[in-house]
């Protein structure tokens, strides 16, 4: 019986972590998959002509991106932060909640926006498949069959204060003059909180109880939880929910069965 009860403890603690982990890796996929959703999301609103013009090359039309960008992607997708930002990063006009702001908050993101500007200049991340490219005057920008320029992106998760949130930068493109391309566009910079709405969405889709931000990480019967890592190595904070493990409800079927 000794043997059994040491046994069963090993193989359940064993599931235990398995479950744990599978959690760990859902949620994560969880973050990656919505922030390549607001990547689509974020493309469809950049990529024609007249907001090229606007805002694709030097400095943006103030009336045409505080309706355009600022309010209409706040008021529709609930985006806090939004900034365009020139090839090398420089923010050209930023939103906060909708409103023109100042650049002070883009301090906070400056250096990863800086650093997934780099790595997109090396078509590290497209949207859309790689047919070809064409030279533009300091880059060589990726097509698509039809010879209609590609979107570049990055995403990454970043800590604005004391909270998490998952930034995203598209580039701005023609979506038919294509030879209004001539150089490395602009960028739209766009944050968006983890808070209790992004959170009550996690756990709902994930069905993962309790899902909320925590200051450090904890694993037991009871709770599990996942680092959220910044672009630069460091840590954003931290997700914490209830665990769901298949041990429990063997262990209660158990119990059940001696007590019936």
């Amino acid at each position: 019986s000794l043997l059994l009860a040491v046994g069963f403890r090993a193989s359940t603690g064993f599931v235990d972590r398995l479950d744990q982990q599978r959690e760990q890796q859902l949620v994560g996929n969880y973050i990656e998959r919505q922030a390549q959703a607001s990547i689509a999301q974020l493309k469809v609103q950049l990529t024609w002509d007249d907001a090229f013009r606007a805002m694709g090359r030097g400095a943006p039309d103030s009336a045409c991106t505080d309706a355009y960008l600022g309010e209409f992607l706040w008021t529709n997708f609930g985006y806090e932060q939004l900034y365009v930002v020139d090839p090398g990063g420089r923010a050209l006009r930023s939103w906060e909640r909708g409103r023109p702001a100042s650049d002070a908050g883009y301090a906070w993101v400056q250096a990863q926006v800086q650093r997934e500007l780099l790595r997109m200049g090396q078509n590290g991340t497209v949207f859309g498949a790689v047919a070809g490219s064409r030279q533009l005057a300091d880059t060589a920008w990726p097509l698509d069959a039809r010879g209609r320029p590609l979107t570049r992106w990055g995403y990454s998760l970043v800590r604005i204060g004391d909270r998490p949130a998952v930034l995203s930068v598209v580039s701005i493109l023609p979506d038919d003059s294509y030879g209004l391309l001539t150089r490395t566009p602009n960028h739209l910079v766009a944050v968006r909180m983890i808070d209790a709405a992004y959170l009550q969405g996690l756990s709902a889709d994930l069905m993962l109880p309790g899902v909320s931000l925590a200051k450090g990480g904890a694993q037991d019967g009871q709770r599990n939880s996942l680092p959220l890592i910044r672009g630069d190595g460091r840590t954003a904070g931290w997700l914490e929910w209830h665990t769901v493990l298949r041990s429990e409800m063997v262990r209660d079927r158990i119990r059940r069965l001696f007590l019936a």
